[in-house]
């Protein structure tokens, strides 16, 4: 088979003697002109290859143009899939179920999840090649108008999108995946003598019940802070002196689980036993379980002691519910969640054993609702923006404000009692450093009574050691034996202060956390959230009045979906006002443009150096990543405040192209819709001259990422054999770029022949890791080292420039020893949400990147096999 023919790839990949797969050899002609013919087929494969996915394929042109879709196609019209356009298929594909053996391209079941016939709309030869298709899809699961684009500069990237129409389902994110065909649907049970409902509610519930529950959701945690925002777009729960516990139903039974996903059901089986009420639902509620005080206060100590005799008093105490009845509650707004929980009690007869803990009164914003919780002899708060989703991990959208000191600390020995005291003297207890070894935090020696120092000793017995577990050994002068423990167990003390040597002073005991993962434990410092409205200053007094209405939450929470504000000034970011504040930029996960906006002035000062005097092309998305995405170079408008024009050499003559000095222009940018910064490889004032080197390793789809991390590692060898530093980074992508920084002393067409030169070493010494041939036929099971982001005009993503891609990904500069081929770091896996917090430790990794500039000398070039006097200048 010649490499033309449009299944030559499809071919290189397979060994069909031991593939199941057909081999494919017979096609039809090219359809022309306008008589009837057949209709064309569609078909969506489950496949369960190294990660599951869905293989969506078009007929056209005799084979089936493919494309991988990750996380399978949704109904959500704000949902865009990302879709990896993949080697044509041969048409009989499109009836191919079977298993592909172990060892082969693409192992694993393959199973056809949804057929029929696609009607494209307008010319589909066309709509490819310019990388946008609409069509109508006729299947048993997917149906009416769809539409496939290539993300701009991405060859093989494009998105799926559903469009609105009648078939639309807003908000059904992956229930579609759950639902079963049309032909197989079960037939609908004989109507109840009900109240009437809308067509659209009935729709909805009867979707709903139809989406599995998943079996885990990992809870949001709150972010201790040092005091409350000044702000009513925050509301204020009480903090409960429990255990973390989300509740699971699914239709049969109520099992509890504790924040890392522990089971407690079996522990708890009184209260799972009251919670039965709960059982005919499916769905996830997150809250707490407490035992209260005859003056209706959370007692920690109690709930220990119930725990170890079966924990008749338990009560569980309900704040969130991030999924309930089919329904993915998690992208929703907490004002929206609040509103589901007040149905479900509503709904629900009332139940020993099982509360709802509701806001308080929603006038109280500031440092006068936490003055009042302490003087009411409360345990402290938790704030929570209103118009914030439910996201797993630590996030600022929840804040904890705390009426005195505690801290959780891990347990790495203990001391022999003196004098009359049994058991135990004192603990000696850590936090966990940032490089994971365990620093002493002191001594904690209050807080027992007898009881509880026998029962503390008979738990750390058996994990005695005659290793030191700290970092280093602490000095103990005048204390008797110590007994050194695994540090296994965590316990929850109350303390005065921490002393300028990280010891806590004063510490007393609170109680056991088998709740709480042991690596989790670090010093908890508070951090200073941001003052940005109106202060409120109601009486502290009336704290203790009627908890929020719905009604009244929804009000709140109107204004404030998304962040937006209807005050211009809490819109206005960097003193840029942000229009279209809650405008949707990215569907999965959903954030808005304010976020966006929010995110560049935050990141801004890391950002700044990585764009500042270089020209930049800008990916601007006016409409949000799933609408017309497009790169702008050149200026056409009044450039805002921060942003300036500069010339740059061009074929024909110079080029007026756009770039950033100061943090405003960033700022000013992402208000004008922009997403992506791409950078040139030269600054200002000689652009005729590139300053640096970037090699993109690009990989294709199916590569192992331990493969990708062994290409960069060799990449990274190459280069410094060479006596060239190399530094690596993320691109928000599926590959790696490996930066050189290089004296500025060289033509872009000489550094290209270097780059050319590199890229072809590579593919000589490794040939089935590296290919240097632009050409997808070439790729299969290889990475293209992508040199050509070195010519003139060519451009590569900044460091910690958002993608406008599924997951809000960035790209972010790495150490070489965070390159392991245990941790997939590509992706989503830096993001908007997280970017910020990783990036001191990434300029970390890039501090001598100035100082490590070299010339690219003649030496070099010749190693290569390059002559630099041969590049045209």
């Amino acid at each position: 088979m010649g490499r033309d023919h449009p299944l030559s790839a499809y071919h290189a990949k397979r060994d069909f003697a031991h593939t199941p797969e057909p081999a494919g050899e017979k096609r039809v002609a090219k359809r022309r002109g306008k008589a009837v013919q057949p209709a064309l087929q569609f078909v969506i494969q489950r496949h369960h290859a190294r990660r599951l996915h869905y293989d969506f394929r078009l007929e056209w042109g005799g084979t089936l143009k493919s494309w991988a879709v990750p996380r399978g196609p949704s109904l959500d019209p704000d949902i865009q899939r990302l879709a990896v356009e993949v080697e044509d298929h041969p048409l009989d594909y499109a009836g191919f179920e079977g298993t592909i053996p172990k060892g082969h391209y693409g192992a694993g079941d393959v199973a056809i999840w949804d057929r029929g016939e696609w009607i494209p709309e307008g010319d589909a030869e066309e709509g490819l090649r310019r990388g946008k298709l609409h069509f109508e899809l006729r299947g048993t699961r997917l149906h009416g108008a769809w539409v496939l684009f290539r993300l701009a500069g991405e060859g093989d990237q494009w998105m799926l999108r559903k469009r609105r129409d009648q078939h639309a389902r807003i908000g059904d994110g992956d229930a579609v995946l759950h639902d079963p065909p049309e032909a197989e649907a079960p037939p609908a049970p004989a109507p109840a003598p009900v109240a009437a409902k809308s067509p659209r509610s009935s729709a909805a519930s009867s979707r709903r019940r139809r989406v599995p529950v998943p079996e885990f959701v990992e809870p949001q945690l709150a972010t201790l802070v040092d005091r409350p925002p000044v702000s009513d777009a925050w509301v204020y729960e009480i903090k409960y002196d429990g255990y973390r516990m989300l509740v699971r139903c699914d239709g049969r039974q109520v099992r509890l689980f504790s924040r890392n996903g522990i089971e407690w059901t079996e522990r708890l089986p009184s209260l799972v036993q009251r919670l039965s009420a709960l059982q005919s639902h499916s769905g996830w509620l997150d809250g707490e379980i407490v035992v209260m005080d005859e003056h209706g206060h959370t007692d920690f100590h109690a709930l220990q002691a119930t725990l170890d005799s079966g924990a008749p008093q338990v009560e569980y105490v309900v704040f969130d519910v991030p999924w309930w009845d089919g329904e993915d509650l998690r992208d929703r707004p907490l004002s929206h969640r609040l509103q589901a929980l007040d149905e479900i009690f509503a709904a629900l007869p009332a139940q020993p054993g099982l509360s709802r803990s509701k806001p308080l009164d929603p006038g109280y914003v500031g440092q006068a609702v936490l003055q009042a919780a302490c003087q009411l002899g409360l345990e402290g708060l938790i704030g929570k923006r209103l118009d914030a989703p439910y996201r797993s991990g630590r996030s600022p959208h929840w804040i904890k404000l705390k009426c005195r000191s505690e801290q959780e600390v891990v347990i790495g020995g203990y001391t022999e009692p003196r004098g009359s005291r049994g058991h135990l003297g004192a603990l000696l207890v850590g936090v966990w450093g940032k490089d994971g070894q365990l620093d002493y935090a002191g001594r904690v020696g209050s807080g027992f009574d007898q009881a509880g120092l026998q029962a503390m000793r008979e738990r750390l017995a058996p994990d005695e050691t005659a290793r030191c577990p700290f970092r280093s050994k602490p000095s103990l002068p005048g204390a008797p034996t110590v007994h050194w423990v695994e540090p296994v167990h965590v316990v929850q003390v109350r303390y005065a202060s921490w002393t300028q040597e990280g010891l806590l002073r004063q510490a007393s005991f609170v109680g056991v956390r088998e709740d709480k993962p042991v690596r989790k434990v670090v010093r908890e410092l508070p951090q200073t959230v941001a003052q940005e409205d109106t202060p409120m200053r109601p009486s502290a007094t009336r704290l203790a009045g009627r908890p929020a209405s719905p009604a009244a939450t929804a009000a709140r929470a109107s204004l404030r979906r998304s962040g937006a504000s209807s005050d211009p000034k809490a819109n206005s970011v960097g003193g840029v006002r942000v229009t279209h504040p809650e405008r949707l930029v990215f569907s999965v996960p959903r954030i808005t443009k304010l976020e966006v906006v929010r995110y560049h002035e935050d990141i801004g000062e890391y950002l700044l150096p990585h764009l500042a005097a270089r020209p930049l092309s800008l990916l601007r998305c006016p409409q949000g990543t799933g609408g017309e995405c497009f790169f702008q170079k050149h200026v056409e408008t009044t450039l805002p405040s921060g942003v300036e024009s500069v010339e740059v050499p061009a074929s024909d003559g110079t080029d007026t192209l756009v770039m950033v000095n100061s943090v405003e222009g960033i700022v000013a940018l992402a208000q004008y819709g922009n997403v992506e910064f791409h950078t040139w490889g030269a600054r200002a004032p000689r652009p005729d001259r590139p300053d640096r080197i970037t090699m993109d390793l690009d990989p294709d789809p199916d590569l192992p990422w331990a493969q990708v991390v062994e290409a960069a590692q060799l990449t990274r060898v190459l280069l410094e054999e060479l006596g060239l530093a190399a530094f690596l980074k993320t691109t928000g992508g599926k590959g790696l770029h490996i930066v050189t920084p290089i004296k500025a002393t060289r033509s872009w067409d000489e550094v290209k022949a270097f780059t050319k030169g590199l890229a072809s070493r590579l593919a000589s010494v490794a040939p089935q890791r590296f290919t240097a041939r632009l050409s997808k036929s070439s790729r299969g099971g290889r990475i293209f080292i992508d040199y050509l982001r070195n010519g003139r005009g060519a451009t590569a993503v900044a460091s910690y420039s958002l993608r406008a891609r599924e997951g809000a990904p960035v790209s972010v500069p790495l150490h070489w020893d965070e390159l392991s081929a245990k941790k997939d770091v590509r992706a989503e896996h830096f993001n908007l949400r997280n970017a910020v917090a990783r990036a001191p430790e990434s300029e970390t990794a890039w501090q001598d990147y100035a100082a490590q500039r070299r010339t690219l000398t003649v030496k070099m070039f010749r190693a290569l096999g390059v002559d630099p006097g041969s590049a045209e200048s």
